[in-house]
């Protein structure tokens, strides 16, 4: 997987749990990260929230362009540029959430074999997540929550909303 930002925001040098949340735009991942607030988290938790998706993913900042004067070889990066700028974004207002946890972030591109490549590497005690919605987007993030949930060593808790 290429391409990873790291953020965190941690009170405490010591924790009792890992906890992982993939999280998305959706209204689903907020109600998770809702649920988990208010039933699930503890001080003495890390809470690492992940978002790493596929440039390909068919969302509203990443539709696919065609420049009818010939190709537009600075479009990848502009692309990858607001991608990330998307996804930072989305992350940090998820971290104002949770500003009394102890929390980190983790942002980049890959597929969903990177995902879990990636959420095993971190050691979780649990990764949380919330059950996929019916859209076109929500199924996009439904086939990544059912991946997990079937490839990861960790636990999972599928937050129902």
């Amino acid at each position: 997987m290429k391409d990873i930002t790291h953020i965190q925001y941690l009170k405490d040098s010591e924790f009792k749990r890992v906890l992982v949340l993939p999280l998305d735009h959706s209204d689903y991942s907020k109600y998770t990260v809702d649920w988990c607030k208010e039933k699930m988290l503890l001080k003495t938790d890390k809470i690492i929230l992940v978002n790493i998706r596929s440039v390909s993913d068919k969302t509203p900042y990443m539709l696919p362009y065609v420049q009818l004067t010939g190709y537009d070889h600075d479009l990848d990066a502009r692309m990858k540029a607001l991608h990330y700028q998307q996804q930072e974004r989305l992350m940090e207002s998820y971290c104002k959430e949770l500003q009394d946890f102890n929390v980190e972030f983790y942002i980049g591109v890959g597929d969903k074999t990177d995902l879990v490549d990636f959420i095993d590497g971190l050691n979780a005690d649990l990764i949380i997540m919330g059950q996929r919605g019916e859209s076109l987007v929500k199924l996009l993030w439904g086939s990544y929550s059912k991946y997990i949930l079937d490839h990861c060593k960790a636990p999972v808790l599928i937050v129902k909303k």
